[in-house]
């Protein structure tokens, strides 16, 4: 019963005590001789982030970071139960329940029963991570300080308040010859400083040891030092006060300017011996001043006279209708003309940079052209072929020089670019009609021989029917005959047209209501349609009606034809004046201008020039007459006629007649039939 109560009094205590060991700061841990935990206190708890119970019953290595760190403990505690030696504390590491790692000294004890038996361990725990990276912070900065002073160029001495130097870094072994030994505990006045400074030291010395000033403190000054061997040197001395415990500490940093001084000295003279020849040059400068104003005046004036110059020759350039460029050896084009741009349909920032190569029809060209400049150094009139930006090809005549540096060698090519396209176009033209003319005088000496063979053979004829009989053999081959004879009548009829023009009859008349009409009579097929596309105030024309119905008539059986399985023929008619700069092979004046557009197979290039020729024909039915009466016709009524065609895509006739001298006439027509 005594046991017992023994038991439960020792319990009591047992609990009042670890209650107190709760209310306490201190990090209290207890664990049995197995490293089992047995009590951990609040604070032990919080410093490693867990909840209370947690901990009670798992093993203290749990709580250590790394497998070395269980290792060392495991070691450590079988010391502990097997020998006990005397308790002294030691430093680990713990690992709290989020993973940081804190470092802790641990003070510890036995627990022993009241026989000595033991029970465990008793621990008081510090953090001491706080006092660690401070430690590792100042070992990193004694570390950088010895490398800083170790490697500076400057002395870096350090005298306590006596005067003494404490301190004496590489550079200062250097600059003063002194070794480490040799300085340390030397009065820095008497040891480094000529005797004129001493008593001025003694003075300072008192201020400072009081309160860490002086006259130098906190200043950078400039004086006179010694070294081992005697001679003295300027340096400049940097000096600043530091407090070590209740003691002043100065700390000096020493440079030697004696080159710097050397330096200044020379400086000083040259400077001496600038302001000399300053002085000397000024009187000359001012003269030549004056002569370099009056050649500024002059030079301003021939800048601005070629500047002038410069924008009369860029206005020229501007203006000119001509296209005038520049180009470099391999073709880039440098500058352009605003003609350049028009003729080639390029903007400027397309074709500047662009090579002049990709503008010609044939490639070889530029080269052949290149050959030809560079070997006679220009060209005149030279006949290129080059193509537009949509692709439109045309006939040019190049005059261009050659471009050279200083040194004569060829950097380029410059000059100008005329389209001669048109030209070329009315020249054929012109040509066209003087071979036409030559042909419609033989055509007609030839048609009036013709037809007077005709009317002798076509009176004998109808003398030779008048005497048989109709039904008789005779009688019909006369007939058959004469219908031969009255064909090759009919020809002669479109010799003469050609040759003469039918003599047209000329009379004021509408051309809006013939091209209706001729279209109505021509195009009957259901698979051919016609659109009409007449201006309101069309002017009536001046010519003969009936011939110009025929040549309509032609366009649109050539059109017909051209498209066998059907399309639509378009037909425009409007108002143009022709000017003396317009590339048409027409006197200046007001026309009509009567466009006849189909859909059809189109005409091959190589035909196009050959259309209006007397009997040249692609139709195997054809007379070649057609096209060649219509161009007669149009050229005796003071017209032209002018076709575009792309094979495959259809043909367009352009007609031009000019107008009647009497007022236009209004007329409103747009018609789809």
């Amino acid at each position: 019963m005594i046991f017992m109560q023994d038991e439960v009094h020792c319990q009591q205590r047992n609990a009042e005590y670890r209650a107190f060991l709760d209310t306490i700061p201190c990090y209290v841990l207890e664990n049995d001789p197995s490293g089992r935990i047995t009590f951990c206190n609040r604070a032990y708890l919080a410093m490693l982030g867990y909840a209370e119970g947690e901990l009670i019953g798992k093993s203290t290595w749990d709580l250590l970071p790394s497998a070395a760190d269980k290792t060392d403990f495991k070691n450590h505690l079988f010391q502990l139960t097997e020998k006990q030696p005397a308790p002294t504390p030691f430093v680990t590491k713990n690992k709290t329940k989020d993973g940081n790692i804190i470092d802790i000294e641990v003070r510890w004890d036995y627990v022993r029963d009241s026989s000595g038996r033991l029970l465990g361990f008793i621990s008081f725990v510090n953090d001491i991570t706080s006092q660690r990276l401070a430690q590792e912070e100042r070992l990193l900065f004694d570390e950088q300080y010895r490398t800083i002073t170790a490697t500076a160029k400057d002395a870096i001495i350090m005298m306590d308040d006596d005067g003494r130097i404490v301190f004496w870094n590489p550079a200062a072994e250097k600059i003063f010859g002194y070794s480490q030994e040799e300085a340390l505990g030397e009065v820095l006045h008497l040891f480094l400083t000529p005797s004129q400074y001493h008593e001025f030291y003694r003075k300072g010395i008192s201020q400072f040891r009081e309160c860490g000033t002086g006259p130098a403190v906190g200043k950078t000054i400039e004086l006179m030092a010694t070294r081992k061997d005697g001679c003295e040197f300027p340096i400049e001395l940097s000096l600043s006060a530091i407090r070590n415990g209740k003691k002043w500490h100065a700390i000096g940093i020493v440079r030697d300017i004696t080159e710097r001084k050397l330096a200044e000295e020379e400086l000083a003279k040259y400077r001496s011996h600038l302001e000399e020849k300053v002085q000397e040059r000024t009187v000359e400068l001012m003269r030549v001043n004056e002569q370099l104003k009056q050649e500024i005046e002059e030079r301003k004036r021939a800048e601005e006279a070629m500047l002038d110059s410069q924008m009369k020759y860029r206005a020229l350039v501007e203006d000119s209708r001509d296209a005038i460029y520049m180009v470099s050896r391999d073709g880039t084009f440098l500058d352009v003309n605003k003609a350049t741009i028009d003729l080639f349909g390029y903007t400027s920032e397309e074709i500047i940079g662009m090579n002049v190569l990709s503008l010609y029809v044939n490639p070889a060209d530029r080269y052949r052209f290149q050959e030809e400049i560079e070997r006679h150094g220009s060209v005149r009139d030279y006949e290129v072929r080059l193509k537009k930006k949509g692709g439109q090809e045309m006939v040019c005549l190049a005059t261009f020089t050659l471009r050279r540096d200083i040194d004569g060698k060829i950097l380029g090519y410059q000059g100008i670019l005329r389209d001669i396209t048109e030209k070329r176009k009315i020249e054929a033209e012109m040509l066209k009609i003087e071979k036409l003319e030559s042909i419609s005088i033989l055509a007609g000496g030839i048609a009036h021989d013709f037809n007077n063979i005709l009317t002798a053979i076509l009176g004998n004829f109808a003398i030779a029917k008048a005497q048989s009989k109709p039904g008789e053999i005779v009688f019909d081959r006369l007939a058959a005959a004469e219908k031969a004879a009255l064909r090759a009548n009919d020809l002669t009829r479109q010799f003469l047209i050609f040759a003469q023009g039918g003599s047209p009859i000329k009379a004021r008349f509408s051309v809006a209501d013939l091209l209706q009409d001729s279209a109505k009579l021509t195009l009957r097929r259901n698979k051919v349609r016609c659109e009409f596309s007449i201006a309101e105030d069309l002017c009536p024309v001046e010519g003969d009606s009936s011939q110009i119905s025929q040549v309509i008539h032609n366009l649109l059986i050539n059109a017909d034809q051209a498209m066998p399985k059907g399309g639509t023929v378009t037909i425009k008619a409007e108002n143009i004046n022709v000017g003396i700069n317009d590339l048409y092979p027409l006197q200046k004046g007001q026309y009509v201008k009567i466009t006849v557009e189909d859909e059809g197979i189109g005409i091959p290039p190589q035909n196009l020039k050959k259309i209006f020729d007397p009997y040249f024909t692609t139709k195997e039915m054809g007379s070649g007459l057609g096209l060649a009466v219509t161009y007669s016709v149009v050229k005796k009524h003071g017209g032209y006629i002018d076709v575009e065609s792309t094979p495959g895509r259809g043909s367009c006739f352009s007609l031009y007649l000019p107008v009647s001298d009497a007022e236009p006439s209004v007329w409103e027509r747009y018609t789809t039939l």
